[in-house]
């Protein structure tokens, strides 16, 4: 071995003791900077990813139930527009029935008037169609009509049409004595029955 090995073997062990001596006075501080890099390199590769999801997914949740609050207002308000839509085509319906239509009209004169008069003990003697009008979007069905029968009769007959389940106008009425024995009256009635104009 010569002196230049020596030497240069003496320099490394001193060089290797010193760095040594260093290491071991501030190896703490080492295993402490080692900890913090690992720590930091956890962290931003595996715990950062998944807060910043995590954030991200609550932001959508939010915006997703706010969205939700939205529609479900908006359904509650079409499900009361369609009550509310349902209840008054029940009424129009309602109210629609209470008007005569060409058939009810034709149904009314032919079968239901003369049993009228005749529950009463009253005889329809004459009926006189005339031509239906429109009047301010309703359409009147108009008939006159003459019925003989006792004064109880014709005034049963009178609440009776005042009281039908469609609505039917008295437009005149006119009471004429026939018989005195028996009592017999005549009655001429111009009646005039509503319709709906569609």
């Amino acid at each position: 071995m010569d002196i230049k090995e020596f030497l240069q073997t003496d320099l490394k062990e001193v060089y290797f003791s010193e760095v040594k001596a260093v290491l071991s006075r501030y190896q703490r501080y080492v295993y402490i900077v080692l900890a913090v890099c690992l720590v930091a390199l956890i962290y931003y590769t595996q715990v950062k990813p998944k807060v910043d999801v995590y954030f991200q997914k609550t932001a959508l949740l939010k915006q997703y139930n706010k969205l939700l609050k939205t529609k479900e207002k908006r359904i509650m308000t079409k499900d009361i527009i369609e009550s509310e839509i349902s209840r008054l085509q029940i009424l129009v319906d309602e109210k629609e029935n209470i008007f005569f239509t060409e058939n009810d009209f034709n149904e009314f004169s032919i079968n239901i008037l003369p049993k009228m008069a005749n529950s009463y003990d009253g005889k329809i003697k004459s009926i006189v169609y005339k031509q239906a009008m429109k009047k301010n979007n309703f359409l009147i069905y108009k008939l006159d009509l003459i019925v003989e029968g006792n004064f109880n009769g014709l005034i049963n007959l009178y609440n009776d049409l005042e009281l039908f389940s469609k609505v039917i106008k008295i437009e005149k009425f006119n009471i004429v004595l026939r018989k005195v024995n028996p009592l017999t009256l005549s009655t001429e009635l111009s009646l005039s029955m509503y319709g709906v104009d569609e």
